[in-house]
């Protein structure tokens, strides 16, 4: 797994509690397909329901930020490891909090298995068991969304191959 950045492993250490969410999901579709959807940050908002403006500030790589708002929150990340079709990792800073997100992306006969562990330490506004519960909620959407969005690029594709 990549390593985080150090500034912000600590601003995490610094702010107390820190809540770890841990999910993964096998999705029926090409290594490739799952790829773009989670790295083309300006098409979040086409089958993220909770993304409502995705801008990216440069090409995904190291060092790369872009800015989007989930729920009305405005957030700013920045890319901090990537290698193509099988990791990546970013840090975000919102009103929420500070969060560290790692994804990791295994392709397999049937598709692609997506871990995802998140790393949060919320600005306190949200009681602890309440936060854990809103974070757990918030990934299992996050890869909902991605495995109905590869499903439908997916079909896309084939029926553009029929058409051919």
């Amino acid at each position: 797994m990549a390593s985080v950045d150090v500034h912000d492993a600590r601003r995490l250490q610094a702010i107390g509690r820190e809540i770890r969410t841990e999910q993964e999901r096998h999705v029926r579709a090409p290594l490739e397909v799952v790829w773009d959807l989670q790295t083309d940050v300006a098409q979040w908002t086409r089958w993220h329901p909770d993304v409502s403006h995705s801008v990216p500030l440069g090409p995904h790589r190291p060092g790369a930020m872009f800015e989007w708002v989930w729920r009305g929150v405005p957030t700013r990340t920045r890319v901090l490891d990537v290698v193509p079709c099988q990791r990546l990792t970013w840090s975000s800073l919102s009103a929420r909090g500070t969060s560290v997100a790692h994804w990791l992306f295994d392709p397999d006969d049937e598709g692609v298995l997506v871990t995802a562990l998140v790393r949060l330490a919320p600005d306190g506004a949200v009681p602890g068991s309440r936060a854990d519960y809103l974070q757990e909620r918030a990934l299992s959407r996050w890869l909902d969304g991605l495995a109905r969005a590869a499903d439908v690029r997916s079909m896309e594709t084939l029926v553009l191959r029929s058409d051919a």
